[in-house]
């Protein structure tokens, strides 16, 4: 993907939260991170001028993030990020390699509830 193509949603429902989602254009801000998961506020920041695929995976990245909180998958730490970093890259191939896969899981869920 070029950069620029890819817009950013204003939110993202994790599980039962509701994070909003922001650009930040801060240069110093955007020197240490890429993104960053606020639990606390339910928000997710997420620089400006990076290729739209290193924005597509540093947002999905940050999304798993809020997934671990919300589904208690353990301590936050050095855990926590070996998964989420380990996860974002393969997770978002999966979902560009198997779009028709997973437009079925969502039409799954809308038409017979989470209880599959």
């Amino acid at each position: 993907m070029a950069e620029g193509r890819l817009t950013l949603p204003a939110s993202v429902q994790v599980g039962h939260l509701h994070y909003r989602v922001e650009s930040v254009s801060d240069e110093s801000w955007r020197e240490r991170f890429a993104g960053q998961c606020d639990r606390d506020k339910q928000i997710i920041k997420i620089a400006t001028g990076m290729a739209d695929g290193t924005t597509a995976e540093t947002l999905l990245h940050e999304i798993l993030h809020a997934a671990w909180a919300v589904g208690k998958c353990g301590p936050l730490g050095k855990r926590e990020e070996r998964a989420v970093n380990g996860l974002a890259p393969i997770l978002l191939m999966v979902m560009r390699d198997n779009r028709a896969l997973f437009a079925s899981l969502v039409e799954a869920i809308e038409t017979k509830g989470a209880d599959a």
